[in-house]
């Protein structure tokens, strides 16, 4: 069961997953970047591409799409995910392709899902970096939670941080319930769940408060201690102003007053001309533009993410 992979403390690399709730954020951008700079601390770093039916990881690093993916795993090809694991030309830094996914792939059926998320827990490595797809499916909300780091990157613009709101609400949601074991008050829970709040969410807090008799006193519980450690980071992508760039410190102040949920604003990263030629070009900004403001500012935030990053 999920709830089980979610609680288990199985030894293994550090897991980092990047999401999103809302394409064009520049997610995998980012993800092929922090692994980088992770991978020249010497930390042995795994990229995995987990968007399932719309992998292209590989085209930032310039690699051919050949041998081993996450889709043979998928398909019951091989059973372990570590010999998909390519080098990438960067020192300490190797990707688990997504691969040329069958039709429906994104839609894996719940036990391959709980087989994938297991060996993604399995690999070894220092840190393990997973590029997610976007939106609020069950698949891309489930390899989020697996993470040790939960990390939401976001553009500066409405429709974007409203849509961060609603991926941070439906992942707690998902979380939370699978602390349910009751079917009949899963149900009445998701529906106190459903209604809407500030920016469209509720603060979990005033949803137990509300729930009653609802839940029992042990799940009561459980769920008030995954709320306390449920922590969130955001990045802030395609900055060009002193407000854009300050605007993390209000969604910091707004998650914690509408959900009760901590928030880690990680940063901002500049809108520049070099992030599209590098994309172009197909060679990572770390690499094509080393000494660049943006190189400077994702070495910045992933910085803060890496302060303190054991489990």
């Amino acid at each position: 069961m999920l709830r089980d992979i979610l609680d288990c403390s199985q030894a293994g690399g550090i897991i980092i997953a990047l999401g999103s709730g809302k394409g064009g954020v520049g997610k995998s951008f980012l993800a092929t970047n922090i692994g980088i700079h992770i991978a020249g601390l010497s930390k042995k770093v795994i990229l995995v591409d987990a968007d399932l039916g719309n992998a292209n990881l590989h085209t930032y690093l310039d690699l051919p799409l050949k041998g081993l993916t996450l889709s043979d795993f998928i398909s019951g090809k091989v059973s372990n995910l570590a010999p998909a694991a390519i080098q990438t030309g960067v020192p300490h830094l190797s990707l688990i392709p997504g691969g040329k996914a069958p039709l429906g792939v994104a839609n894996i059926v719940y036990k391959k899902k709980m087989a994938l998320l297991k060996a993604i827990k399995r690999l070894s490595a220092d840190f393990i970096i997973l590029d997610l797809g976007t939106g609020v499916s069950f698949n891309v909300l489930d390899f989020f939670l697996i993470a040790h780091h939960k990390v939401v990157i976001a553009r500066p613009e409405p429709a974007s941080i409203e849509n961060f709101f609603q991926f941070i609400k439906t992942a707690l949601w998902r979380r939370l319930t699978t602390l349910i074991p009751d079917l009949s008050t899963r149900k009445r829970w998701e529906a106190s769940f459903d209604q809407e709040g500030e920016w469209g969410v509720k603060r979990v807090a005033k949803i137990i408060s509300e729930a009653g008799g609802m839940l029992n006193e042990g799940v009561r519980k459980k769920i008030e201690e995954e709320l306390a450690r449920f922590g969130v980071k955001l990045i802030l992508n395609w900055t060009t102003t002193p407000d854009h760039r300050t605007l993390g410190y209000s969604i910091e102040k707004v998650c914690e007053g509408a959900m009760g949920v901590a928030l880690q604003y990680l940063g901002y990263i500049d809108y520049d001309l070099q992030v599209e030629e590098s994309t172009r070009l197909r060679k990572p900004l770390l690499l094509k533009y080393p000494d660049s403001g943006v190189a400077k500012a994702i070495r910045n935030v992933t910085n803060r993410l890496l302060v303190g990053y054991e489990r």
